[in-house]
């Protein structure tokens, strides 16, 4: 039976955060998936943690060159094997029903479906929250490709990949993606996704 969503799991250096990302991924109540972790040629030990936590045969290490992000999400989709795909970030993580609602939202006339987000600190505590209501606004609203779920077809057909610069990347994807569809569906009122905020990051901002 094929695999309903791939899961991709871009890591650079993510040692100290991708258990949890990856233990957010492996206690999903929706348990047809399969999770994709490309390593994106990181200099510390994270395939060696990654290695010694994988038990669970849905969940697969690949290894590459330090190519950046784009190619490496664009490696997985050319991995997957699932109908749908989904992207989380090593740094980030899911509440168990994340992809219960978003699959709960596909029918047949679904290319995109698109919910909302939650900022977290060190502490687990509650930054920011960013529920989607049900209106064709709310597609824009999320520029990333994580809160989101593509039909992996409709990625292929339309060509849609990521821009291989470190910089824009997903606004590239999503805007191309939302070009090529009116197929979009929205999880109102959830915020399933946490975007960890690393205070050791240079790039993070609220």
């Amino acid at each position: 039976m094929k695999t309903v969503v791939s899961v991709i799991v871009p890591v650079f250096n993510g040692a100290k955060q991708i258990i949890r990302c990856l233990e957010s991924i492996k206690k999903q109540t929706f348990s047809d998936f399969e999770c994709l972790i490309i390593d994106d040629g990181s200099v510390d030990d994270s395939s060696e943690v990654i290695r010694n936590w994988i038990t669970d045969d849905r969940f697969h290490l690949y290894h590459q060159d330090n190519t950046g992000v784009a190619v490496t999400r664009n490696r997985g989709i050319s991995y997957a094997r699932g109908d749908f795909l989904a992207f989380v970030d090593q740094d980030d993580y899911v509440d168990p029903d994340y992809l219960k609602h978003l699959m709960e939202a596909v029918d047949d006339d679904t290319d995109i479906v698109v919910t909302g987000y939650r900022r977290e600190d060190e502490n687990g505590k509650a930054l920011l929250s960013v529920p989607l209501f049900d209106g064709s606004w709310s597609r824009f609203v999320m520029i990333t490709p994580w809160t989101h779920l593509y039909r992996k077809s409709f990625v292929e057909k339309s060509g849609i990949s990521f821009l291989p610069t470190n910089f824009g990347e997903d606004i590239y994807f999503n805007m191309m993606a939302y070009l090529r569809t009116d197929r979009v569906k929205i999880v109102p009122d959830t915020c399933d996704y946490v975007w960890f905020y690393n205070t050791s990051s240079v790039s993070n901002t609220l």
